[in-house]
């Protein structure tokens, strides 16, 4: 996927691209409200196991714009965008106490889908489906709050250990949901799972900021021209993806036309065509 889709995989570009635009249908409406539910309850667990704390307002305020700011730079997938979200995530998790966390992603995920809503790009419904794409939050901060530990004093066993949980929490959430809803096979779902290589490599950068957000609590803002290098190479991505579905469609397009001309003089030849 990350270079030449396959043609499964290219129609489901197209219908992704024409799905978040779209009406959510009622088995959408059903299953993400049950996942937003589920959120909603996972929130509440994690604020009963580990209660909000005071924190610094600097710091925290600097890693949720640098989130938002994340979350704008995607990566077309066959199952929708993956955002840069790790540049923002890892830094908040950091500046904020752990039960928050997951709050404030799906904050910061409304805040960036809002400028595609107003262009018409994303239905205003579809923001029932936040919840379900901020699931990865709470698999990493379930992990340190039932450790009991700060992000900032956990070894490498439990920041990895929580960089799983993420992947994990996220890739089951979504598993679930695009096999209810558009009938995804686990071997598509599998082949998408090439973004958590981008999560994990980031996540590495992310913690040296991390790190220091305490101390140097504008530290987040100096990821901001990464992320405008990488919102390059999304665009030219998507620019790319898109040229090859617009060919893919006038291919098959032509071929039809064909179909229907061959089959005016031979019904048989012309349908074999098609």
């Amino acid at each position: 996927m990350s270079f030449e889709p396959s043609f499964e995989e290219q129609e489901l570009l197209a219908e992704t691209a024409d799905l978040m635009a779209s009406r959510m249908s009622r088995l959408e409406i059903r299953v993400g409200g049950l996942i937003a539910g589920a959120f909603a309850l996972a929130v509440a667990g994690l604020l009963l196991i580990c209660p909000p704390q005071a924190f610094a307002p600097l710091p925290a305020l600097a890693c949720f714009v640098v989130l938002v700011l994340a979350m704008l730079v995607c990566f077309d997938t066959p199952f929708g965008q993956a955002p840069a979200t790790q540049l923002g995530f890892v830094p908040l998790l950091f500046a904020l106490p752990l039960a928050l966390v997951p709050i404030a992603v799906a904050l910061a995920m409304t805040a960036a889908w809002l400028p595609d809503i107003r262009a018409g790009e994303v239905r205003p419904d579809r923001l029932l489906l936040v919840p379900a794409n901020s699931w990865f939050a709470i698999g990493a901060v379930a992990v340190l709050a039932l450790a009991g530990v700060e992000p900032a004093r956990a070894g490498a066993p439990l920041l990895i250990a929580a960089l799983g949980a993420q992947f994990l929490a996220d890739f089951v959430v979504s598993s679930v949901r695009f096999k209810i809803i558009r009938g995804a096979d686990l071997s598509s779902l599998v082949r998408s799972t090439w973004v958590y290589m981008i999560d994990a490599a980031l996540s590495g950068i992310a913690l040296v900021v991390a790190m220091d957000v305490h101390s140097a609590p504008l530290a987040a803002v100096s990821l901001i021209p990464l992320l405008g290098l990488l919102a390059t190479f999304a665009h030219e991505r998507h620019r790319r993806l898109q040229s090859m579905l617009e060919l893919s469609s006038a291919y098959r397009g032509t071929a039809l036309v064909l179909g229907d001309v061959i089959e005016a003089d031979d019904g048989y030849t012309g349908e074999h065509c098609r």
